[in-house]
């Protein structure tokens, strides 16, 4: 059998090359601006007075010296106790002078008992630990608050953003190519 020839194609790609240098980048800021504005807060604390009162009355009283009536009063039941007790004694004198089976005289010693006697006489009242009362009456402070306010004003700035590219660079690497390599024929005539 007889062989068939073939054309042989070869064929080889182009290539590209690219290389380029590393861009920079610059980015900035500006600083917000900002505005504030403060009330401050307030406080009004006002305490009005306490009552205090104090009742010595009683100890007064327990002095002597307390008020015309209750004085007069304790003189007026101080005479009806002295009273009695001076009527008793009258009796009891006479009961001792009545008694003829007493030896002594009688007489002189009622007069030397009547010479150094002692009358005690109060018109005070009686004496307590509790006779000042003492009462105290407290008032809440009063408080008026008024509040304070923060009011801000903030402005923001965009940032700015810088790109500097370097350099590129472009160029053929590889060449694209094909080589068609024709069949070879041998002819016998």
């Amino acid at each position: 059998m007889p062989s068939i020839s073939q054309i042989q194609i070869r064929q080889q790609f182009g290539q590209l090359g690219i290389s380029a240098g590393l861009g920079s980048y610059r980015i900035s800021q500006p600083k917000a601006q900002m505005e504030y504005e403060t009330t401050y807060p307030q406080v009004k604390i006002s305490q009005p007075n306490g009552e205090l009162r104090i009742d010595q009355s009683a100890a007064w009283d327990a002095l002597g010296v307390g008020g015309i009536i209750r004085t007069m009063n304790r003189v007026y039941d101080e005479n009806v106790r002295q009273a009695n007790k001076a009527i008793q004694r009258i009796v009891s004198d006479g009961d001792r002078m009545m008694n003829i089976a007493d030896e002594g005289f009688v007489i002189p010693e009622l007069a030397k008992d009547l010479f150094h006697s002692f009358y005690d006489v109060s018109f005070e009242g009686p004496a307590r630990y509790d006779n000042v009362d003492i009462s105290y009456k407290a008032r809440k402070p009063v408080i008026e608050l008024q509040e304070g306010q923060l009011n801000a004003d903030i402005r923001k700035r965009e940032p700015e953003i810088e790109y500097n590219r370097r350099w590129v660079d472009v160029y053929v690497r590889q060449k694209p190519s094909i080589d068609i390599i024709p069949p070879r024929i041998d002819v016998l005539l």
